[in-house]
């Protein structure tokens, strides 16, 4: 399988470098950043030292029998020699970060890479690659700095992407949204280790509960769809090049054919995948997999507008509101202020603090099986300290818990524990997924 690709205890890292900007260092740079105990091997023919590592010119010199990982980050005459060198330490898996093969026309190049993978059993993850990381073994092999981007937080969600750029978006944007990231693999041309390969492999893994997926081509139609007949995991899947116009980007872009969209949609409809319009959906779903199927649902808001305009958009994406009992009605009517609604969604009017919040709960919560929980932070009831005090009680409760926060103070106190949205559209099409029908 794939396990010395994600968790190798020997690296080493072909095109490593001192200097700032160059890929080989930026490399170097995030593998050291994790104080990993795992053997790392700077290879330069013109450097005796990368970083404080003693360098070697050459895979072959490595003082080692066997090497779990290569990766390969330098121009792309040199990766078929190189490649072949790591054949003498019995290496098993290699990363080519160089591009310039069948994305560019060069199928012949392509062809030889993997005559060599098959002909050594060297596993190859590439060419025309970003790199991988995988969160919970440290490992980062990705050519985009930590300095300069932020990697998401250890999650539950694992990413592959074909493309690079797409996967650079979406690790930034999983960051951005808090949502946790457990492995990710951009596979690139995929002359070896394809989509089939990595979704096998995530659908055992056990740190991986949700794949998320970019896709612009299926290399092995037969074998995807075997794979998804045994799938157990929730799947999030944005396939690109739908349009025609897109389908021959595709092909410029990584060499493939992108196939018909509708074949696609149908598959995905048939195996039960989440299709994503887009980026942004490709996150929310994601995040939303993380709630339990919703059965129904109670709105909470300071603001009667947000109310009204998640009504509306629960009604287009057929999330069932909860119609509160006349009993709870009745309860509420009487301990709340004269003015707040006693219909869901219930609106507790705009100088409610955090204890109006936790009451409507208190008295909704036997029906309640999902909150949404509106925070609009146009007022000066709602504190920090009401804010933590609200969390620290929801934390308790066996529910679903969804927020809509339109003010950072309330942000960072929700996100790492709830899923928090600014915008009502945004929140009700993530959650949509959820619903149980």
């Amino acid at each position: 399988m794939l396990e010395k690709l994600f968790n190798p205890k020997t690296l080493a890292v072909v095109g490593a470098s001192n200097k700032p900007g160059k890929i080989g260092f930026s490399i170097m740079q995030n593998l050291l950043h994790y104080n990993v105990h795992r053997k790392l091997f700077p290879v330069n023919i013109d450097c005796p030292q990368i970083l404080g590592l003693k360098a070697y010119p050459k895979v072959s010199d490595l003082p080692l029998k066997e090497l779990d990982l290569v990766i390969i980050a330098i121009p792309k005459p040199f990766v078929i020699d190189v490649l072949k060198d790591c054949a003498k330490k019995k290496t098993k898996f290699a990363v080519i970060i160089s591009a310039g093969f069948k994305e560019a026309g060069d199928l012949h190049s392509e062809q030889e890479l993997v005559q060599i993978a098959r002909k050594t059993k060297i596993r190859i993850v590439g060419p025309n690659t970003l790199g991988i990381f995988d969160n919970f073994n440290k490992l980062d092999c990705l050519f985009l700095s930590i300095t300069a981007q932020k990697r998401p937080k250890l999650g539950n969600v694992s990413l592959i992407s074909q493309s690079g750029t797409v996967g650079a978006i979406l690790i930034e944007q999983f960051e951005k949204n808090k949502v946790g990231l457990n492995k990710f693999v951009s596979y690139g041309n995929a002359c070896d280790v394809n989509e089939c390969d990595l979704l096998e492999y995530l659908n055992k893994d056990k740190h991986t509960k949700i794949i998320a997926f970019y896709v612009e081509e299926i290399i092995d139609g037969k074998r995807f769809i075997k794979i998804l007949r045994k799938q157990k995991k929730p799947i999030v899947a944005l396939k690109a090049g739908r349009s025609k116009k897109g389908s021959q980007s595709v092909q410029s872009h990584t060499g493939n054919l992108a196939g018909d969209s509708s074949v696609y949609s149908g598959i995905f409809k048939q195996f039960n995948i989440l299709n994503a319009e887009n980026v942004t959906d490709l996150v929310n779903f994601s995040k939303s997999q993380n709630i339990k199927s919703i059965k129904n649902t109670t709105i909470i808001t300071n603001g009667g507008g947000y109310g009204i305009l998640l009504s509306d958009h629960f009604e287009q994406y057929n999330i069932p509101i909860l119609e509160l009992a006349e009993k709870t009605k009745s309860a509420l009517k009487k301990v709340m202020p004269f003015g707040v609604g006693t219909k869901n969604p219930i609106d507790i009017m705009g100088d409610a603090d955090s204890n109006r919040y936790i009451q409507a709960i208190e008295l909704t919560k036997k029906e309640t099986d999902t909150y949404i929980i509106v925070l609009l932070g146009q007022t000066t009831t709602i504190t920090k300290e009401g804010v933590i005090e609200l969390a620290n009680y929801l934390k308790r409760l066996n529910k679903n818990i969804v927020f809509i926060s339109t003010e950072d103070r309330y942000t960072e106190i929700l996100e790492n524990d709830f899923l928090v949205f600014e915008f009502p559209e945004e929140l009700a099409r993530a959650i949509s997924v959820r619903v149980k029908r």
